[in-house]
């Protein structure tokens, strides 16, 4: 990724890709 800051939106969805995959493997961690 570039550094600098990202919109709130775009980290929002990257986040939530992250947590999907997460949950999808069964690891849920907050």
């Amino acid at each position: 990724m570039r550094p600098g800051p990202l919109p709130a939106s775009l980290r929002m969805a990257a986040w939530t890709m992250v947590w999907m995959r997460s949950s999808a493997a069964g690891q849920v961690e907050l």
